[in-house]
């Protein structure tokens, strides 16, 4: 049976693949104050990546910087290289939000570099068509 954690955990990082800034709203409070009470740095970190998702998509450019920043030490923390790579393409997407395209092009390079050398092909579609994008 899921503990509680893991169901909002699940449910906060799908909302923010969704890009649903509303889900995250919904579900990335329980998950960090829950994360916060066991000290599950993985699921803190998963609650920081959500809320920078929520806060680029409501034009929170700070916020959302300062949430994957800290979503982004954390992973690097616990050697969780996935879970950086893919914090690198939600940078990526908040430089390209801002219109500075070689900060978004070094994060989804990352992003690529990081899902490459663990063979996590699934994921390197979306940098590559971030970068691809950017060149065209």
């Amino acid at each position: 049976m899921a503990h509680e954690h893991d169901v909002y955990m699940l449910l906060a990082d799908t909302a923010a693949q969704r890009q649903d800034a509303a889900g995250v709203r919904q579900y990335a409070p329980r998950l960090e104050a829950l994360a916060e009470r066991d000290g599950h740095q993985l699921y803190l970190g998963i609650a920081h990546r959500a809320w920078g998702v929520a806060h680029r998509l409501e034009g929170e450019q700070a916020a959302a910087q300062a949430r994957l920043r800290q979503a982004l030490a954390i992973f690097a923390e616990l050697g969780t290289r996935w879970q950086a790579g893919r914090t690198y393409f939600e940078l990526g997407q908040l430089a390209a939000a801002r219109g500075d395209s070689a900060a978004a092009r070094q994060h989804f390079a990352q992003a690529l570099a990081v899902f490459e050398a663990l063979g996590a092909a699934p994921d390197m579609a979306r940098p590559r068509d971030a970068l691809a994008a950017l060149a065209g």
